[in-house]
């Protein structure tokens, strides 16, 4: 595995991308890595979206900082599948964190397309993390000599 320096972790200012936030400073911390928290927006560079969206950024931003780990903030123009592979590959991520609202186990919105596509296109590891409205029940994942037990 390669190193992971760098998580990249796409938002959409939703609930799902706020826990996919809280897994990528989690891992950044195991990691000693930084974590980009990347918003792909359609309008222009300085319309009042795109400040907006900084501001909102920021915020978060603020709100995820824990420890020694580096958080920071980037706006990018244009389609999201696109902003979110580019920005990866040109900051040399080692790994994008993004979230997906589930309705039991299935894409809810548009963000599930989207996970979908970056998972089936991207040259890093891809961690999607649900939000599902209903929880699902425990289950054990044998990974040989570990055995995990999720809730």
């Amino acid at each position: 595995m390669n190193p992971i320096f760098t998580i990249v972790v796409p938002t959409d200012f939703g609930s799902a991308a706020a826990r996919a936030l809280d897994h990528a400073v989690e891992l950044a911390e195991r990691f000693g890595a930084e974590v980009v928290l990347l918003h792909a927006i359609d309008s222009e560079p300085g319309s009042d979206r795109s400040r907006d969206a900084q501001s909102r950024l920021e915020e978060e931003v603020l709100a995820a900082k824990r420890g020694a780990v580096a958080v920071r903030a980037l706006v990018r123009h244009g389609d999201p599948w696109q902003i979110i592979l580019a920005t990866a590959e040109e900051l040399g991520a080692g790994m994008i964190v993004m979230g997906s609202e589930l309705r039991d186990g299935t894409p809810r919105r548009a963000d599930g397309a989207l996970a979908e596509k970056i998972v089936r296109t991207a040259l890093v590891p891809v961690l999607v993390v649900p939000v599902c409205e209903q929880p699902r029940s425990s289950m054990e994942l044998d990974f040989g000599e570990r055995t995990v037990r999720t809730a």
